[in-house]
Formats: C-alpha cells, structure tokens, sequence
C-alpha cells in the first residue's frame, strides 16, 4: 500500500498584489531599493533579521509574473507571493 500524503493538493491562494522578497545577506540597502523601484513595487514592510521584504505591486502585473521577475535578479534568493494560510481547528 502506497503512502498518503499528509497535506492535500489544495490550491493555495495569495494576497492580491503583494509579494515576499528575500535578499542575499550581502546586498546593500541602496541595491534593494533599485530594485525593488525597478521592479514598480513598493515597501509595506521589512521583516527585521530575515532579510525578507514583504513589498506592493504598483503596476498591473500579476503577481506571479513579479514574483518571477525578481527571482531571476541575482541579488535575490528568492521571491514568491505572499501565500495566505487558513488555520484549522
């Protein structure tokens, strides 16, 4: 008998417009700020000593689309949406 997974292939669902950004520990704060304005995003709030920026779209880009664009920037580690979680009792 096959394992069953442990957690369901729910769809996940995001807020809309918003994405997390994680930076590489060795980025300056002028750098991120390029970047981030590059990218027509935003500051909503930084994550203190996690080096994660929690960041607005601006423009009309999905927020997929942002998410993959600032991956593929060097100077990140990686940028994904800002996934909702629903607690169950």
């Amino acid at each position: 008998m096959a394992d069953k997974p442990t957690v369901s292939k729910m769809p996940r669902s995001f807020a809309r417009g918003e994405v997390l950004v994680k930076f590489k520990p060795t980025v300056s704060a002028e750098k991120i700020d390029t970047i981030l304005k590059e990218a027509k995003t935003e500051l909503i709030a930084q994550l203190k000593g996690t080096g994660i920026y929690h960041v607005r779209i601006l423009s009309e880009e999905s927020v997929e689309s942002v998410a993959k664009n600032l991956s593929s920037q060097q100077d990140v580690e990686y940028a994904e949406p800002n996934f909702l979680y629903q607690q169950f009792k």
